[in-house]
Formats: structure tokens, sequence, C-alpha cells
């Protein structure tokens, strides 16, 4: 069994129980991309984020005036993170790929003229983890 997590991950603060859930599955291979916090310091940075925008979640459990909190953690966490619950862990080098493929992007906030922006720079990230019997 494999799992994907695409999008997600950077719209909770429950981390450790997702992380607890999947791992309970016993799944062999875990995708999880998303948004991450700059730099390689232990950290989730906490934010607030609209509920308005349904992709932002449509639960009303810690929601407090159309708000609710969210972390983002830097790559150093998610990989503390997907070792913690048993699996190794390699991220893909978009930066690298992109550069090779000569695909252009700046150093902007992702939007639809800058859709591969964020990979680029760092602000989204693609983890792969493999369980380690």
């Amino acid at each position: 069994m494999s799992w994907l997590c695409l999008g997600y991950f950077y719209h909770t603060l429950n981390h450790l129980a997702l992380w607890q859930y999947i791992a309970s599955t016993n799944a062999q291979h875990v995708i999880l991309d998303g948004e991450v916090a700059p730099g390689e310091d232990m950290i989730i940075r906490v934010v607030t984020e609209d509920i308005s925008a349904h992709a932002n979640g449509t639960s009303a459990a810690g929601v407090l005036n159309g708000q609710m909190l969210v972390g983002r953690p830097t790559t150093s966490v998610l990989g503390a993170m997907l070792r913690h619950f048993g699996y190794d862990c390699t991220f893909f080098d978009w930066a690298t790929l992109l550069r090779e493929r000569g695909v252009a992007f700046d150093q902007s906030v992702q939007s639809a003229t800058n859709p591969v922006g964020d990979y680029g720079v760092g602000r989204r990230a693609t983890a792969l983890g493999v369980r380690v019997d």
C-alpha cells in the first residue's frame, strides 16, 4: 500500500496525528507534496488561514472569526517526522530538474504565470518516504 498526501499537510496543525495514522496503515511508500516554510531550521511556521476558500478546509474545528491556525514545516522537520514514524526520506530536487529542462521561473509567489516558481525556490517540496523494515 502507498499513500499520497498532496497539498494538504500545510493546512493543519495535526501533523503528528496524521503521520501516526499513515504509519498505522503500514504503507510502504508515502509521497507528500505541498508548501513548506523556508529555511533549514527545525520549525513549523504557524500562520492563520482564511477558511472562506474551500481548498483551505471545510471543518469548523479550531475556526474563529473565519480563520484557523495551520502549520508549514521546514523540510528538516518534514524529514524528521518521516524518520520518526519509520520512513527513509528523500526530497525531489525540483530546482535542478527545472534548470536542466530550461524552465524559467521567478522568485514571486506562485501564480498562473509562474506555476512552478514555488518548487523552484523551495516554497513547495515533494518528499518520498520509504518504509524501513
